[in-house]
């Protein structure tokens, strides 16, 4: 109680040109299945001018842990088939891929409405992380690549801002592996999995998706993208498609009337949240569960008067539990996967009551507590 932790004043999602609410960011540690409380005391200070900073991007970026160079923009042409059902399609999507751009003085005033403003610049920069954020264009699409750099994390943030405006064109976002890491596997998840992926042609994925060394793996964990492909010194990852809606190749009969307008899908503004990771597979997996389960903010102060009805509940071990639930016959169930290639010992701890045991490898178990005592699930026959 009463100990400071880094924080940093950023700027709030409304745009009001008044001192009237505030947000901050800070690092500090939340209590597994429950409620931390932290309390923000605001004092009086001059006033100051916060600005962005104009920068150059690969300078810019050269505390963003894991990559070695800046991020890069790719439109390919493409089909106006969503189905992408062509021999050619089926072993790749998209070529003649074209690099995005930096924005000039004059199309950065267009897309930002301001004044003299520079394509690179570093807009956040405080105790828990700084952000650069790099403008591109490309035909009748712009975006915004943001890095988010932290202080005290191995890891690196990206956030894409895409406004896509593109027909029959497909883009990608191309990410560089580290070099020490080239020469490994392309693997990635799939529900309570992950796997070695094909090197030629579009792959899909679920959560992340990396290059996998040893037991080391460097991943790219998403919020929503699940496909991409690999070369061996890139992972790219497939943003957007400006494909047909409703179209469908039926033989050699024509895709769609060519007399009017027709929409094409995915076009508009899309954002796009990516974390650079490296890791063995079981942290890249918890690392990948946590990026998809926002914890909850809650404006409230409770004065700790009340009656502390609940009990301790403690997971640990080299496993992952994406799921505790109340199951049938009011029975707690604990689901417990091991992403790795061996053994993992696992202990569950509800109350006064523990239990210690062993989850086999790329296995999953089912760990029940009821009436004090625990009872453990496991499937027949187990990866």
């Amino acid at each position: 109680m009463g100990r400071k932790i880094p924080a940093q004043l950023i700027k709030e999602n409304s745009t009001l040109n008044l001192d009237w609410r505030k947000k901050i960011v800070f690092d500090a540690t939340l209590a597994p299945l429950g409620m931390t409380r932290f309390t923000v005391k605001v004092e009086g200070v001059p006033a100051s001018v916060r600005a962005a900073v104009d920068s150059d991007v690969a300078v810019a970026i050269k505390g963003a842990r894991l990559l070695e160079s800046p991020v890069e923009l790719e439109m390919y042409d493409d089909t106006a088939d969503p189905w992408g059902m062509s021999q050619e399609e089926l072993s790749g999507m998209g070529k003649n891929p074209v690099a995005f751009r930096l924005m000039s003085g004059e199309e950065v005033d267009r897309f930002t409405a301001a004044e003299g403003a520079s394509p690179v610049r570093i807009i956040e920069d405080g105790e828990v992380f700084t952000a650069v954020e790099a403008l591109y264009t490309h035909n009748n699409t712009n975006a915004a690549v943001e890095y988010k750099m932290y202080k005290s994390h191995p890891y690196t943030d990206l956030k894409l801002s895409v406004e896509f405006a593109e027909k029959n064109k497909l883009l990608r976002v191309k990410i560089p592996v580290p070099k020490r890491m080239r020469g490994g596997d392309i693997v990635g998840d799939g529900p309570y999995v992950w796997e070695k992926k094909p090197t030629v042609g579009e792959i899909t994925f679920q959560k992340w998706v990396g290059v996998m060394k040893g037991d080391r793996a460097f991943a790219v964990i998403n919020d929503g993208v699940y496909a991409g492909k690999f070369d061996g010194e890139f992972i790219y990852l497939t943003l957007l498609r400006g494909a047909g809606y409703c179209f469908h190749p039926i033989n050699d009969r024509q895709l769609y009337p060519t007399d009017r307008y027709l929409p094409r899908i995915e076009c508009g503004r899309y954002t796009f949240n990516l974390r650079i990771f490296m890791g063995d597979v079981c942290e890249v997996t918890q690392a990948a569960e946590e990026f998809a389960s926002h914890p909850y903010a809650v404006n409230i102060f409770p004065i700790g008067t009340g009656k502390k009805d609940s009990v301790t509940v403690r997971v640990a071990g080299d496993v992952v539990c994406p799921i505790i639930k109340e199951g049938e016959c009011e029975e707690l169930l604990f689901r417990l996967y091991n992403p790795k290639n061996k053994p993992s010992e696992f202990t569950v701890q509800v109350g006064k009551h523990t239990i210690h045991d062993t989850v086999a490898q790329r296995a999953i178990v089912t760990v029940g507590f009821s009436d004090g005592k625990f009872t453990v699930y496991r499937d027949k026959t187990p990866v």
